[in-house]
Parts: structure tokens; C-alpha cells; sequence
């Protein structure tokens, strides 16, 4: 039990040295950042090689021809 908490109190004092050093937020950036890379890999890795884009073409004026309303004549 005593080891225990002074383990935790070293680790407290480590953590209260690091942070007014500005060694923590380094750490933590660095760990961030690699988490961002390592996610961004994996996303880029899922993707498919080709996209088909497809039109379709119908619409109501294909269907019903009376939908056309022509104004000028030939």
C-alpha cells in the first residue's frame, strides 16, 4: 500500500515537472499527432482505386412528351 502511493506521488510530481517545463504538452502533441497520421494512413488505405460516377438520364419530359411546350416554330 505505501509503495503504491508513493508511486503515484512520484508520478504526480513527474507530471506537475513536465508541465512547467512544457515537456507534457510536447509529449501530447506528439502522441496527438501520431494518432492523426496513423488514422489519416488508414483512411487513405480504405479507399477504393476507381469511383464510376453514373447519369442517369431520365426525366418527366423523357416519359411524357407532353411536358415539352415548344414557343417558336421552325
Amino acid at each position: 500500500m505505501i509503495a503504491l502511493l508513493i508511486t503515484l506521488i512520484s508520478l504526480a510530481l513527474a507530471a506537475i515537472g513536465l508541465f512547467f517545463t512544457g515537456w507534457l504538452h510536447a509529449g501530447v502533441y506528439a502522441l496527438f499527432d501520431l494518432a492523426y497520421r496513423y488514422h489519416q494512413k488508414v483512411r487513405r488505405s480504405k479507399r477504393p482505386a476507381r469511383i464510376f460516377l453514373i447519369r442517369h438520364g431520365e426525366s418527366q419530359a423523357n416519359i411524357d412528351g407532353s411536358k415539352y411546350i415548344c414557343f417558336y416554330s421552325i
